[in-house]
């Protein structure tokens, strides 16, 4: 018995749906981030016009679910992407790792960097290690708020030699 993967007309047809649900999620993604614009909007003009509490908590609301859902759906368009490296020489690790630690911060947690002072430098591909070190530090930051309550990560940035 053949699985349907081995059957060429199969892989080409579940590649075409891949292709389509990829486009999909893309613009499903570029309508979530338009109406997270227009909810932006409407949060500054009823913190301006001094509403009731209650109205600008519940526009709140609705930015961060919008947030939420674009960021799953760049996930799932991120996973549907093949990987290829574009690796650059002399990549600045505690440099990038600074930047995505202090972009994971974002989520409500705390990023404490410990680096060392030798300079770390590779051949590496500078956005999709940026984009590894952010996940990491976000992923530590939710674990640690779960742990603990704190949501503070320390890390440390260190040649393997060392």
């Amino acid at each position: 018995m053949k699985t349907a993967m081995s059957r060429p007309e199969e892989t080409e047809r579940l590649q075409d749906l891949g292709r389509a649900s990829m486009q999909i999620v893309h613009d499903l993604k570029n309508q979530l981030n338009g109406l997270k614009l227009y909810a932006t909007f409407l949060r500054r003009r009823i913190e301006k016009s001094e509403r009731p509490g209650d109205e600008q908590e519940t526009v709140g609301k609705l930015i961060n679910g919008l947030n939420r859902a674009a960021e799953d759906l760049s996930l799932i368009v991120r996973y549907g992407q093949p990987v290829e490296l574009k690796k650059q020489a002399g990549v600045d690790v505690n440099k990038l790792l600074q930047g995505a630690c202090g972009n994971a911060g974002e989520t409500g947690g705390e990023v404490v960097m410990e680096s060392s002072a030798e300079v770390i430098q590779g051949n590496f591909d500078h956005f999709k290690l940026g984009d590894a070190f952010k996940y990491l530090c976000a992923g530590a930051i939710k674990h640690k708020r779960i742990e603990d309550g704190t949501g503070q990560v320390t890390v440390t940035a260190r040649p393997a030699n060392a």
